[in-house]
């Protein structure tokens, strides 16, 4: 959506005014009549959402600009037209797997090529079940629109061929736009379509929300109409402007006078009419029960139209229908019958097993058992076989109901079709016994079953259910079929058996019992509602006594039936009907459900309910002949009602839409679809490309209850008034929209005098047409026909006007001159823009309004309604309106209407031959355009202070309506116009794009973006902003409020209530607090002055658009912010996709500058000789002020990602001379706390501090003269006692130290510094193993690596115990030592670096080269576990220990043994930083690496521990119990899965793609970013907008875990750099 700022009114009014149909064309390449082709490519690895769907936007087909990379599965031409290419997933290295719109799926090949009659090849059909089954809810919000959701496997390069569907949307006419062709290559995809020479507007992206109507209205737009039907806009018509009114085909006569009824539709306003079945209907009569589906009434034509044959019928109805559209411009659609077919059909003989037959259904068999013995019943109650013929009271149907439970029921013995026949399955053990030679009291143990003994009578009983088998349909369904088992458990004992078939039978006894109470209570109530109820029809004739479930088709002669017998020769049909509150999902007649046996079924008795199945080979003769009926109907008429649609399986009616589209691209799909679930509906409309789906206006009981249906209709689905928009980047994934078609009254309703005074029927026409929804009508309700046309008894025609009279429009009956005008005002609204909605009632009153975003004006209309026994009020309640009324469009009243019929009236009439359908003259009094001061309806009063309008209504009564414009006062215009200037100066494209932010640099944009509640509260004594209902926003700056914006605007539909919104209404507060928490950072003063500005202009607007332009302001600014922050990083992070640009704006979260935890504090080092104060916080919200935030090691493994790939070299060089100052003992600090009170309890940290080092001498420029930096210690030492040193001398004392060894007690050791430490712990002792050149360290007591859990619960007893001590030589630190030292040495070689070796105690010296060769020559022999036992010899291996072979070892020489050989995920950092170690080894890497992959590898995270590990738990909370590996978080290493390990998994990959892919880059690639979706997932969704800590067991969240975490993040970038790398 375009931004709602003034100075775009004048061009998208223009736009508005100059809207015509945009909708492109693309035919098939291969026919290539058309004369251009353009191809585009979508590079795979720079998907925003690579395990996602990437999205096509129509829009960039005509630009030189790449196809937009979006999280959507739609793309837009404008707001609403949808344009699907399901796309790209990316799976595994075998290739993409695209998610196409295709015709059919490529057939399977274990189903067999199935022919036609004549031998011809079929199309293979899809399984559809499969299919539906296999999409995921986000899929689901695509349309499939011309076929099916078909997935592919792209498992090599080659074309595949798509179909680019135009979906429903507010779009008449959704389809097929044509075929293109996509090529894979690599990662590479590439789109080709060809552009039909069809000329296409210029004008491709408009700000009305719907696209124009097909060119069906042309014709009419060209006529003279009259003064009463003449619309305020000659332009074509959006969906949501569609008013389309039933026509019963039965009352419309011969062919030949159908268009006199069309001319009456239009000239009311109609620009689409609706015909009921042309088929032949059945022996009832009913417009809706019909016999033949490819044929036409044949009473539709005269003998004149020598229409003899189905054939010529048909042709003949094509050229009328193709005619009238042409002559009076409206849209045809029909009603199609998917569900069900007439009882009287006439291939239903040949084909019951279309129907739900009980061969078929064998499961119905009870069910119509029965249903014939309540025939039977019936027939004889009413024969007088069971007393008095009379059902006048409870009382008589209560005793009725009695005499057929206790006479009939029972003798059906419907029982014995749920249990178990116990003789004769007892005959069959014995038989089984005396065959088997098995004695009773031998039968203790059957030979080889080691199945303990069931301990009870009831697990026996289970035992033994498990034994038997199931044939559904016949009585005694449940036979033993294992002898074996059935002796075993009952050990032979054939009393035994008998007692343990009572326990099976017992719960099938009370199953039958409370089938047996439903339907006595079903018959009870159905018989009470027809003879007995007030409300129901009270039905004196007691013949049927019942209806009829079941329809037999043979024998003839029902009574020869033997309902005690098999029934195997009698073919009977279930009829169709419905279960009220029946879920669409649930097949009522199927298998899983009682609904037929417990007479839950309201059934039509003419009808039959067809059986589809789920797949095209459960029942293939009805698919094809449905499909053939999809498409004829398709070829004659522009749109279908899907009659009863919840009634259709959602496979089928893929399918069968997919067939109808197939034969008309631009067919309209409306459906009759009841349910309560919003779940169905989305899933339905989605699926299939259902435009809109029935519901009747009429149904409302109250104001506020119309209110309802009418907001619901058109409003909060779509685009309630104020709705927050989302200005730029992806677009959020909204659901297919589930529109609707809202009636006022349906051909089904009852009248509307049933229910309310019929003055209300102008009320309730004004209150639809202000819908922002396909609109529909009756034919009969605009003419207040005084009684329901009945769809199965009416014979009587409708009347023709001859509106080539003048005076005809004064004599027209009922509100049909008012409808004209409601119908136009329908269709302008949704032409000119007016989409945003509301609705509400105030009183008795209904307003609703229609609110134009870019015009600013909104069309309002009150209305009064009427219902029975609600007397208006003395005086009726003002109205209030934001802005100035400025136009009364019209008013009326409908004053009186005559009487309705009787029911004796109606039946008279409909007997009556030639009898015409004839409405009533009402008492209207209609206004058009009255005047403020002249009018008798309302008063008008505006306060230009608040500018607030005020509507006193006077003669205004039940039967009113009122219908006026406002528009907003002057005075927001130019706040407006003023916003929109600001808003200009932060889009980075003026002549100084980025001069709001001169002067700023990154870290202080860590203040203006981020901040967390714990770090401004550290700096300030302020918070996060917390909003009432909401809670506290995740950051203090931008991003927290842009993450809420996101939540609001992403949401479907828009939550207006949303405590956010509410908050912003309600006051000022907001834009205060994000102003003032600026004034703490002087760089941010130019930024403050503008949204100081930006913020008197919003508070200069009417509340309700504070809410949208307070987004529209902040997202601005955030977007800016953004922008500007990528510009100031490297060119990898200006090029690179949305992720790596996403992960690149996690350092300006955590790396910032806290005077309350600053990199060195001023207390022990002077200012002039610290350096400055910039620190990355180890993760948020819990490692981020204080001692807590800048820990050593998740510094330097963060350093690479966050600073140096980003360019942020100022900052990595800070840090490192700041850790620098900090050395001690040859260690860099763990916890450095300022340099106050550091900790030097980490192995590894001085390891990473030096790789970090040494990443920035390579990355940075100029790196190297780092070394030369002078460097001021805290901590004097033997080799620096002048405590200034170079950094270079840091270096090499860190070295020195190490190959020396490192020997010490911590400083202050004991319960200051670590309360749960035991004593031993505090030791720090480090060697090197001059042999192996692996460093040794650690001891039991102490966990000196990032494993680095103590134990802290006493009720456990793991108190002071590491979790993971991980002493001796760690896979990490050596991988590290080897890298360091190898580089040392090559920045020695090149004169970079002034040391060569390490002095050592006895005099000798170490080279760093001699060092790094002793690593490598011992490390695979030390650390590799062969996966052949018989290679350990070659190997120092323990094999009792091993658990997990073709690995490398965790730690070696460590004091526990079985934890040396523990699969964890450390090795990865090993295979990524000295990969030369394993150069010699490419087929052990692999096995290692693919080992890791599939044991360890989570969504998100790595394992910490094998699975399979006994000490493995998955799960880290820092609750206290008893159980020792879990107890205060001690599991926090054992198996929860950690995100920054998995960066170096991935990185791994990459440098091991020779061992794993043969070198190959795009495999590589696409292994990777299958891998990174989750991350991409989590990235997006995240409030923090950050990768976190870790997870639980497979990807579970983790409570406990920071959600933004530094080197979770860093990692993930390194990877992606790194593959970005091997790729140039």
């Amino acid at each position: 959506r375009e931004r709602s700022t003034p100075d775009r009114m004048q061009q998208q009014q223009q736009q508005q005014q100059q809207q015509q149909a945009s909708t492109a064309t693309f035919a098939a390449m291969a026919a290539s009549p058309y004369e251009t082709a353009e191809t585009y490519e979508i590079d795979l690895a720079r998907l925003l959402h690579p395990a996602g769907h990437c999205v096509i936007d129509l829009d960039n087909l005509e630009s030189d600009k790449p196809l937009a990379n979006m999280i959507g599965y739609v793309a837009a031409v404008d707001s609403e037209v949808r344009f699907v290419l399901r796309s790209v997933k990316v799976q595994s290295a075998s290739g993409a797997s695209l998610a196409l719109v295709t015709n059919y799926p490529e057939p399977q090949e274990s189903q067999p090529s199935q022919r036609d009659a004549a031998g011809s090849p079929m199309p293979t059909r899809p399984d559809f079940r499969r299919l539906a089954d296999s999409r995921s809810p986000c899929e689901d919000a695509a349309l499939c629109g011309a076929g099916f959701c078909a997935a592919m496997r792209l498992t090599a390069p080659g074309f595949f061929e798509f179909r680019l569907v135009r979906v429903g949307g507010c779009t008449i006419g959704a389809g097929v736009l044509g075929r293109g062709f996509l090529y894979v290559e690599d990662d590479r995809l590439s789109v080709t379509v060809s552009t039909s020479p069809t000329p296409v507007s210029p004008t491709r992206r408009r700000t009305a929300r719907s696209p124009s109507w097909p060119h069906l209205l042309q014709s009419a737009q060209q006529q003279q109409m009259s003064q009463v039907q003449q619309p305020r806009t000659q332009q074509q018509t959006p969906l949501a402007g569609a008013s389309v009114q039933t026509l019963l085909t039965k009352c419309m006569g011969p062919i030949a006078e159908w268009g006199s009824h069309f001319e009456t539709s239009r000239r009311c306003g109609y620009t689409a009419v609706h015909l009921t079945p042309v088929q032949p209907p059945a022996w009832s009569g009913s417009c809706y029960s019909i016999i033949d589906q490819l044929d036409v009434n044949p009473r539709l034509f005269s003998p004149d139209d020598h229409c003899d044959t189905p054939q010529q019928r048909i042709n003949k109805l094509k050229i009328a229908i193709r005619s009238a559209k042409a002559k009076y411009g409206l849209m045809m659609i029909t009603d199609v019958l998917l569900s069900h077919t007439a009882t009287d059909t006439v291939w239903l003989p040949e084909h019951p097993d279309a129907a739900y037959d009980l061969k078929t259904s064998p499961h119905l068999k009870v069910a119509f058992v029965l249903d014939e013995a309540l025939h039977r019943f019936g027939e004889a109650f009413a024969d007088g076989a069971y007393g008095p013929t009379q059902l006048k009271s409870r009382s008589d149907v209560d005793r009725l109901v009695a005499e057929f439970s206790k006479e009939v029921l029972p003798k059906l013995r419907l029982w014995e079709f749920y249990v178990v026949n116990v003789n004769t399955e007892l005959a069959r053990l014995e038989e089984a016994l005396r065959h088997d030679g098995v004695t009773t009291s031998s039968c203790a143990v059957v030979e080889g079953d080691q199945t303990p003994q069931p301990a009870t009578p009831a697990q026996a009983a289970e035992r033994l259910r498990a034994a038997m088998t199931r044939a559904p349909g016949g009585r005694f369904p449940f036979s033993v079929t294992d002898s074996i088992a059935a002796i075993r458990v009952c050990v032979g004992d054939p009393n035994k058996f008998v007692e343990l078939l009572d326990l099976v039978n017992l719960p099938l006894y009370r199953e039958y019992d409370t089938d047996v109470a439903c339907i006595l209570r079903s018959l009870t109530n159905y018989l009470c509602y027809i003879h007995v109820d007030p409300h129901g029809p009270k039905r004196q004739s007691i013949r049927p006594l019942l209806p009829r479930y079941f329809t037999v088709l043979a024998p003839k002669r029902t009574p020869e039936i033997d309902l005690l017998g098999t029934l195997e020769s009698v073919v009977a049909v279930a009829h169709h009907g419905w279960v009220m509150d029946g879920h669409p999902f649930t097949d009522f007649a199927g298998p899983n459900s009682k609904a037929y046996l417990r007479r839950e079924v309201i059934v039509w008795e003419d009808t039959v309910k067809l059986r589809y199945g789920t797949r095209f080979e459960d029942s293939p003769w009805l698919w094809q002949h449905m499909a053939k009926y999809m498409q004829l109907q398709a070829h004659i008429f522009d749109g279908f009602r899907i009659d009863n649609c919840h009634s259709v399986p959602l496979p089928v009616l893929q399918y069968l839409i997919s067939e109808a589209r197939l034969a008309n691209r631009d067919l309209v799909v409306l459906a009759e679809l009841f349910s309560s679930s919003f779940e169905a509906f989305q899933s339905y409309t989605s699926s299939c490309g259902i435009h809109a789906i029935l519901k009747e206006a009429i149904n409302a009981t109250s104001p506020a209850g119309l209110s309802h249906i009418l907001f619901e209709s058109g409003g909060p689905l779509f685009d309630p008034i104020g709705e927050p928009e989302v200005l730029w980047g992806p677009q959020p994934a909204v659901p297919y929209p589930v529109k609707s078609w809202i009636f006022d009254v349906t051909h089904d309703n009852e009248p509307l005098f049933r229910t309310r005074p019929e003055v209300d029927a102008l009320p309730l026409a004004a209150s639809v047409a202000m819908c922002s929804a396909v609109t529909g009508s009756v034919r009969g309700f605009d003419e207040l026909l005084p009684h329901k046309v009945d769809v199965v008894l009416e014979n009587r025609k409708y009347p023709i006007y001859r509106w080539d009279k003048a005076e005809v429009e004064h004599t027209l009956p009922g509100i049909m001159a008012v409808k004209a005008h409601l119908n136009a005002l329908h269709r302008e609204l949704a032409v000119n823009g007016y989409n945003e909605v509301y609705a509400e009632s105030t009183g008795p009153l209904v307003n609703m309004a229609r609110h134009n975003p870019v015009l600013l004006q909104t069309i309002h209309m009150v209305t009064h309604p009427a219902y029975y026994g609600s007397a208006p009020p003395a005086e009726l309640p003002p109205v209030k309106v934001t802005g100035e009324v400025f136009e009364i469009r019209f008013a009326g009243t409908l004053v009186g209407v005559p009487p309705p019929w009787t029911a004796t009236q109606v039946e008279r009439a409909q007997r009556q031959v030639g009898g015409l359908l004839e409405g009533r003259r009402a008492q209207l009094q209609f206004d058009l355009a009255p005047t403020f001061d002249q009018n008798p309806y309302v008063t008008v009063e505006l306060d230009r202070d608040s500018g607030t309008s005020t509507l006193r209504f006077q003669q205004f009564p039940p039967g009113s309506i009122v219908c006026f414009a406002s528009r907003l006062p002057q005075g927001t215009q130019a706040a407006m116009h003023s916003l929109n200037a600001l808003l200009e100066a932060c889009d980075g494209t003026g002549a100084r794009p980025w001069d709001l932010f001169d002067g700023v640099d990154l870290l202080a944009m860590n203040i203006l973006m981020y901040r967390s509640d714990e770090e401004e509260h550290a700096e300030t004594g302020h918070g996060a902003y917390d909003v009432p209902g909401l809670g506290k926003l995740p950051y203090c700056g931008l991003q927290g409020w842009e993450t809420i914006i996101r939540e609001v605007t992403h949401r479907h539909p828009i939550d207006m209530g949303h405590p956010l919104l509410n908050h912003l209404r309600g006051g000022d507060w907001a834009i205060d607090y994000i102003t003032n928490r600026m004034k703490q950072c002087q760089q941010l003063d130019r930024i403050r002055q503008w949204i100081t500005r930006a913020g008197d202009c919003i508070k200069a607007l009417p509340r309700y658009l504070v809410p949208k332009f307070f987004f529209v302001v902040i997202s601005s600014l955030h977007r800016a912010c953004v922008e500007w922050s990528l510009s100031q990083m490297s060119s990898y992070v200006q090029n690179a996709d949305t992720f790596a640009q996403r992960l690149a704006l996690t350092s300006l979260q955590v790396c910032g500058s806290l005077k309350s935890s600053p990199l060195v504090s001023p207390d022990v080092l002077s200012p002039p000789n610290c350096p400055d104060n910039v620190t990355l916080a180890a993760g948020l919200p819990h490692f981020c002020h204080g001692y807590m935030r800048s820990w050593g090691r998740d510094t330097f493994i963060s350093l690479k990602g966050l600073l140096l790939i980003t360019g942020r070299f100022k900052e990595a060089h800070d840090i490192l001379c700041g850790f620098a100052c900090s050395l001690r003992h040859g260690l860099i600090p763990n916890l450095l706390d300022g340099g106050r009170n550091p900790r030097f309890n980490a192995r590894d940290a001085a390891w990473w501090f030096l790789n970090a080092l040494l990443e920035y001498c390579l990355m940075a420029p100029c790196g190297t003269a780092i070394m030369e930096e002078k460097v001021h210690r805290i901590f004097p030492s033997e080799a620096c006692p002048s405590q200034v040193s170079s950094m270079a001398d840091v270096v090499q004392e860190i070295l020195t130290s190490h190959a020396n060894g490192i020997h010490f007690r911590e400083w202050n050791a004991g319960p200051k510094i670590d309360d749960k430490m035991q004593d031993a712990g505090f030791n720090v002792d480090v060697t090197l193993d001059q042999h192996t050149g692996f460093i040794f360290g650690g001891n039991q007591n102490n966990c000196g690596t990032w494993m680095d859990k103590m134990g802290e619960s006493k009720q456990a007893g793991n108190y002071g115990t590491p979790a993971t001590p991980r002493d001796g030589a760690a896979i990490e630190i050596v991988a590290l030592s080897y890298k360091v030292l190898t580089q040392l040495a090559e920045l020695h070689k090149h004169g970079s670096f002034p040391y060569s070796s390490v002095p050592l105690h006895a005099g000798d010296s170490l080279s760093y080269a001699d060092w790094a060769s002793r690593i490598e020559t011992n490390f695979h022999r030390h650390f590799f576990v062969p996966l052949n036992p018989a290679e350990d010899t070659k190997y120092d291996i323990e094999p009792s220990v091993v658990n997990v072979r073709g690995i490398y070892k965790d730690t070696y020489g460590g004091s526990l043994p079985f934890a040396n050989y523990q699969l964890r995920p450390n090795c990865c950092v090993a295979f990524s930083l000295a990969p030369a170690l394993f150069a010699k080894h490419p087929k052990e890497l692999a096995t290692a690496l693919r080992t890791v992959e599939e044991r360890l590898a989570g969504p998100l995270g790595m394992c910490t521990l094998n699975k399979e590990d006994w000490a493995y738990r998955g799960i880290y909370n820092s609750d206290d119990s008893t159980e020792y590996n879990t107890a205060k978080g001690f599991s926090y290493h054992q198996g929860p899965e950690w995100v920054w390990i998995f960066g170096y998994f991935l990185q791994a990959v990459v440098v091991s793609r020779g061992a794993l892919f043969g070198g190959s880059t795009g495999k590589t690639r696409h292994h990777v970013h299958s891998l990174l979706g989750p991350h991409i997932h989590h990235l997006v969704h995240s409030p923090w907008e950050s990768l976190p800590e870790l997870t639980n067991a497979d990807g579970a969240v983790c409570p406990g875990s920071c959600p933004c975490q530094a080197w979770s993040v860093a990692c993930i970038q390194e990877a992606l750099y790194m593959l970005q790398q091997c790729s140039v």
